[in-house]
């Protein structure tokens, strides 16, 4: 499938800001991420990886970001 211009566009932008998400979580301990993954019942911030994943699979500008400047510090995440 071929995505248009402005769908990779929005994708990116979306997966642009889902990285900034995840580096504030990052922020937090290893412990306060457990607790807040708990809190949420797994929603927090683990799940914030897949759609960053998905917007990698259609944007290159995310795969490039996600090389160069990773979030950092989600515990048991992987992008």
């Amino acid at each position: 499938m071929q995505l248009d211009a402005i769908t990779i566009e929005k994708a990116t932008q979306a997966g642009e800001l889902l990285i900034r998400a995840a580096a504030v979580l990052g922020t937090l301990t290893a412990a306060q991420q457990r607790e807040l993954c708990e809190a949420t019942d797994g929603n927090l911030p683990l799940s914030i990886v897949y759609p960053i994943r998905g917007a990698r699979h259609v944007s290159k500008a995310i795969d490039e970001s996600l090389r160069t400047h990773p979030p950092v510090g989600l515990v048991d995440c992987k992008f």
